[in-house]
């Protein structure tokens, strides 16, 4: 059968039909050696089928995977579909990277106790551990016990160093504490233009939702994609209705738009972006390159989205740029710095592990 499904494929690919406006993409979360992929596709998909790039593949037409590989390394993952309806066919591929050192994340809950087990491969007896529970309690134990005062969903995130084999890495993932039962909410990824919309509702997928992106468009798919056509902020709103279609609750959020379908992703207006040491204790340094002189704005944003300090913004020149961080402030933990020089963006995660 799996023979048929590929020959059906490679004769619509042959035939070079293909509606306007028609694609396919996705997005992807790792934990570990596992990946969850998020495929997304316009106008809909009737057929779809995986190649993760180490000779596996799924062809049950599922359009969120999630795969396992075997060990470290560097895998072509391709994503394929037709939609028979508008005469539609459509592939995208993106390099999966799993280096040698990842971390990896488990749990075990009980009511409002949570028992965490921590894991960072290349980790050795001087490893650092630091674990953000989503509710501003960290600790740095390896395999923690929590106990949350509150119900709601929470983002915990883990994250390790080890000095000795330069290994670090940080994985996040959502808890339901007291069964809050139906709870709308949602992460977003810009990958030049293309903004992913990550579902992570309490209903999961058996929930249905609704979708406004702000711009006119909406999608009622479980992690649906969208393209703009202008620059600018939008107000995406979705709705979570139960497997009965019972509204049960709403969440919106502001998207920033930066990036537009088209925009040479080969001319980077910035590069050599580093961050040392991460993780840090008391101060950092962000080293990069400008291509040229630029207007460029450095912020920082903790792991619920929330900006906490504007680093540097103002006229940069061209070549060779640092930027010292006092990291003496900030509480040990999960930070992304947002780099937005000319229009372009880009995300660095740093680590602060106070001992």
């Amino acid at each position: 059968m799996k023979n048929v499904y590929l020959i059906f494929f490679i004769l619509l690919i042959s035939a070079g039909v293909k509606a306007q406006n028609c694609y396919a993409s996705f997005s992807w979360l790792q934990n570990g050696t596992t990946v969850s992929f998020y495929g997304s596709a316009s106008p809909n998909i009737t057929n779809v089928f995986w190649n993760f790039g180490d000779g596996n593949f799924d062809y049950t037409n599922n359009q969120s995977p999630n795969h396992t590989y075997a060990g470290a390394g560097t895998y072509n993952v391709c994503m394929h579909f037709s939609d028979s309806a508008n005469s539609c066919i459509d592939s995208t591929c993106s390099l999966i990277v799993i280096d040698s050192c990842y971390g990896s994340l488990n749990y075990t809950q009980v009511g409002d106790t949570v028992h965490f087990t921590g894991f960072g491969n290349g980790a050795t007896i001087h490893a650092q551990y630091v674990w953000s529970f989503g509710d501003s309690q960290f600790t740095s134990q390896q395999n923690p016990t929590h106990i949350y005062s509150y119900s709601g969903i929470y983002t915990v995130c883990f994250s390790y160093y080890d000095s000795t084999t330069s290994c670090s890495d940080s994985v996040c993932t959502q808890i339901d504490v007291g069964g809050s039962g139906c709870h709308a909410s949602f992460n977003t990824l810009d990958t030049v233009g293309y903004i992913f919309f990550i579902n992570t509702s309490s209903p999961g997928s058996s929930g249905i939702y609704h979708w406004n992106f702000g711009d006119g468009n909406t999608s009622t798919q479980y992690n649906p994609s969208n393209i703009y056509d202008s620059t600018g902020t939008y107000y995406v709103c979705l709705s979570a209705y139960d497997s009965l279609n019972n509204f049960c609750d709403f969440s919106c959020q502001y998207v920033t738009i930066t990036n537009l379908v088209g925009m040479n992703e080969n001319e980077n207006a910035i590069s050599e972006l580093t961050l040392s040491p991460n993780p840090s204790n008391e101060n950092a340094k962000l080293s990069f390159y400008l291509n040229q002189s630029a207007e460029a704005t450095f912020t920082v944003f903790d792991i619920s989205g929330r900006m906490i300090s504007t680093l540097s913004s103002g006229y940069f020149s061209s070549g060779k740029q640092t930027i010292q961080i006092n990291t003496h402030d900030f509480s040990s933990g999960v930070y992304f710095i947002k780099s937005i020089v000319n229009g372009q963006t880009t995300t660095t995660k740093m680590i602060v592990s106070h001992q």
